[in-house]
Order: C-alpha cells, then structure tokens, then sequence
C-alpha cells in the first residue's frame, strides 16, 4: 500500500483489521480468513528490547533456547536424541520462517522503491540519453 503521509494508509489497514469502524460502508470477511496487523510502532513490553524480542517477539530465541536446555539434559543422561532432534526442527523452522519474512520485507521494500520511481536515484544511477 503506498501513499503520501496522511493519506489514510494505516487507518485503512485498521478499518480492514477490524480495530476501528468506517465512517461509511461495509467490511465483509470471508469466513476462514485470518487478519493479521503488525502495527506500524509496536508497543514494547519488558525494560528492554531484549526482553520483548525473548518474552515472544523472537521464536527462534525460544527455539534455541529449548535446544540448548534439552541439549545439557541429554548430556546428563535425562533426555533422548529423538527430544534433541524435534527441538533442531523447531529452530530450523523458527529460522526459515525469519528468512521468509526477512525475504518478503526486502521484496516489498524493493517493489515499493520501483512504484515509487527512486530505485535508480537509491543506487546512483544516471542515465544520460545522447
């Protein structure tokens, strides 16, 4: 979605969101539809970033976490490979699932610099016509 500031991006995302009403119109969701809205300034809990990101805001610090918990049980005999194995699963998915979104975002962020016409400008580019 691109627009000048003030335009309305964020308010149509929220209307679309169903976190406020529309002024005028109707909002129809198909069933089975999962909406989903990342605020634009999230709020932080925790004293700290590092407590947000570890409190559930990074699923493959909690996944290593475990990992590495599960890894020192089987060390001392209280745990199984099998147990190690599906935690490695769960770290490997937690990591291919920020590479996805790291991927998307970077997709985006391209798509939105060509609609917006600096792409060129962004990696000085000059093109002189003769």
């Amino acid at each position: 979605l691109v627009g000048r500031n003030g335009a309305g991006k964020s308010t149509l995302l929220r209307i679309l969101s169903g976190q406020i009403e529309a002024d005028d119109g109707d909002r129809t969701v198909t069933p089975g539809t999962t909406v989903a809205f990342v605020p634009q300034e999230p709020e932080i809990t925790g004293a700290t970033v590092l407590d947000h990101a570890t409190s559930g805001g990074a699923a493959d610090y909690l996944a290593e976490a475990a990992l590495d918990a599960e890894q020192k049980k089987l060390e001392n005999g209280k745990s199984t490979n099998f147990q190690v194995l599906e935690l490695q699963d769960k770290l490997t998915q937690a990591r291919a699932a920020e590479i996805k979104a790291l991927t998307a975002y970077n997709k985006s962020l391209q798509d939105f610099y060509y609609a917006e016409g600096t792409t060129l400008q962004r990696n000085k580019v000059v093109i002189q016509l003769k």
